[in-house]
């Protein structure tokens, strides 16, 4: 199959979203954190689930960036944002309920249990990009960003050749200074796709944008039953559970259905790479910890740079400054208008001087 330029209109956006400062939905979380009995704080904890407007953004940033997108899916457990009528018709609301297999899965709280059902969106194309409610583009895209000529999924990474792990598909061995219960899914992944297939993939998945094909999520589902299952019915986040999309991702670059595309990430300094890369048009991205050492200067660094791809993380360090900043760079670089050249023009002064003070502290 060859890429059709009649195809951009074929390709989704997803997204899952919560609302955490909603007192309904926190109390039933609450109540039912507390059936689960011991649990891993950090699977619970409120940086997971706290929303501060990062999928108003985040939309706009598709919308003027990627306007080639058909429809844009929300999916929600019983919530809907105020502004969301407004922003486009593109944009629509998906409830858990309409997704889930199992009702009695619900409700699910952990992200790659809801991951694990997407797939089953009613009306969903079958190429659509996954988005986290905190990741938005920096510049213009192409379904040829996501999707190579053939159709297959790009699956963006860390490295350019795959470069082997003493804990690759043995989350056993995981070093301590990992994310247990990210990297234990991430490996648990891995260790499915070699056993199905004998075949150790070794490259490393960029926490970004995920190009997905529909019908491979089906057939993963199809073959690992049991997997999905427990994803999907984990109410709570544990590290023994798979990840489906890295599960999509492996066996994708193991079967061929996948291609492996390597992202550049931006650094906290400037670089002459970055301006290669910009006057290229290359692929590149960068990821904040919010509240980390760096958290500052990697939001500078967006400001200037402009990456293709931005992932702003809250985390359990996160204070009420890293929030006022990550505000002020969202309202900059992604304001009301959805018009490029207006994007274009109001992002590329940055973040300086006494106008970046007067933000922080407004």
């Amino acid at each position: 199959m060859q890429w059709r330029q009649t195809d951009s209109m074929n390709v989704d956006v997803v997204y899952t979203w919560v609302d955490g400062s909603d007192r309904l939905w926190a109390a039933r979380k609450a109540a039912f954190q507390a059936a689960a009995g011991r649990s891993d704080p950090a699977a619970c904890h409120a940086a997971r689930f706290r929303s501060v407007g990062e999928l108003r953004y985040s939309i706009r940033s598709v919308l003027a960036y990627a306007p080639w997108v058909n429809r844009i899916h929300v999916v929600t457990d019983g919530q809907r944002p105020d502004w969301l009528r407004e922003i486009s018709p593109k944009v629509g609301i998906v409830d858990h309920r309409d997704i889930f297999l199992n009702p009695a899965w619900l409700p699910c709280y952990a992200a790659r249990g809801i991951e694990s059902q997407l797939h089953h969106i009613p009306g969903l194309a079958e190429r659509f990009i996954y988005f986290n409610d905190d990741m938005f583009l920096g510049r213009p895209v192409t379904p040829a960003t996501f999707f190579d000529r053939a159709g297959r999924p790009r699956v963006f990474t860390s490295t350019r050749f795959p470069r082997a792990r003493p804990w690759h598909a043995r989350p056993e061995l995981l070093p301590g200074n990992l994310d247990v219960l990210h990297s234990g899914s991430v490996e648990q992944s891995r260790l499915r796709v070699m056993r199905q297939l004998d075949r150790l993939i070794c490259y490393e998945v960029r926490h970004q944008p995920k190009a997905i094909s529909r019908s491979l999520m089906f057939e993963l589902e199809d073959q690992f039953p049991e997997d999905f299952a427990a994803v999907a019915s984990a109410r709570f986040r544990v590290a023994t559970t798979i990840n489906p999309f890295y599960l999509h991702a492996f066996y994708g670059i193991a079967t061929g259905r996948a291609r492996p595309n390597y992202l550049r990430a931006i650094r906290a300094r400037r670089s002459w790479k970055d301006l290669a890369i910009r006057g290229l048009n290359l692929d590149d991205s960068c990821f904040v910890n919010l509240g980390g050492d760096q958290a500052g200067a990697r939001l500078e660094r967006i400001a200037h740079a402009r990456p293709k791809f931005i992932c702003i993380n809250q985390t359990a360090e996160t204070t009420d400054h890293d929030l006022r900043a990550m505000g002020w760079l969202m309202r900059r670089m992604w304001p009301q208008t959805t018009s490029l050249a207006s994007l274009a023009v109001r992002g590329e002064t940055g973040m300086q001087g006494a106008e970046h003070d007067a933000r922080l502290t407004a």
